[in-house]
């Protein structure tokens, strides 16, 4: 039961990066519930990316299940792991 309440939490919270960071994010993959593939624009370096994010994002969290979100640079590959509620 609680799966089917977090998915929508967790897909809003994704939508909410889109939105703050539209200029930044070319677009996403759920990989499954839990780990989302997040492809960055060519120009955009993940490091400032997540420094960016980082002070953002936890007002956006309103979901308890554990997320990692992996950025990726314009080329595919994976640049920072960055995972929420940790436990």
């Amino acid at each position: 039961m609680k799966e089917i309440i977090e998915r929508p939490k967790i897909k809003a919270f994704v939508k909410k990066l889109e939105l703050e960071w539209s200029s930044s994010i070319d677009h996403w993959i759920f990989q499954n519930e839990n780990l989302i593939y997040l492809h960055l624009n060519p120009g955009i370096d993940p490091s400032e990316f997540m420094d960016s994010l980082m002070p953002k994002a936890g007002m956006f969290v309103d979901f308890e299940t554990r997320l990692e979100l992996i950025l990726l640079d314009s080329n595919g590959e994976k640049q920072e792991l960055i995972t929420f509620n940790l436990k």
